[in-house]
């Protein structure tokens, strides 16, 4: 009923400046296209099973997310029981959604009907300290 595609990545990187403190890199990076199957209308009230197989999105629907997220991390053993921890981080989102969001069987003309298209997109970035 269609198809999907994932990709993850994550690494980190870790430098111990002295015995009390530490500098850590990461960075995580992913990229989705995630099927656009919202299920199976009903017809007349009932589930039809000659209608299951089917995708009854739009054909050219798209669901797309591409997120990465840097930071920076240091931690400072001030003593025995005081530590220090603080974050740069860096964060860029790319999405897309465009689609079909109802379907409803029209019994006496046996097709779909498809309303509430749907488009959003955006690209966001965020830079922080925390």
């Amino acid at each position: 009923r269609g198809d999907s595609r994932n990709l993850g990545i994550s690494a980190a990187l870790r430098w111990q400046a002295s015995d009390d403190l530490a500098f850590t890199l990461a960075h995580d990076y992913g990229d989705q296209e995630p099927m656009n199957d919202f299920g199976t209308p009903l017809v007349g009230g009932k589930y039809h099973k000659r209608l299951r197989e089917k995708n009854y999105n739009v054909r050219n629907d798209v669901q797309r997310y591409n997120d990465q997220w840097t930071r920076l991390t240091s931690d400072w053993s001030l003593s025995d029981s005081v530590t220090a921890s603080n974050q740069l981080y860096y964060i860029k989102a790319r999405r897309h959604w465009r689609n079909a969001e109802t379907y409803e069987w029209d019994v006496p003309r046996e097709e779909l009907l498809r309303r509430d298209y749907l488009r959003i997109s955006h690209e966001q970035e965020q830079i922080g300290d925390r």
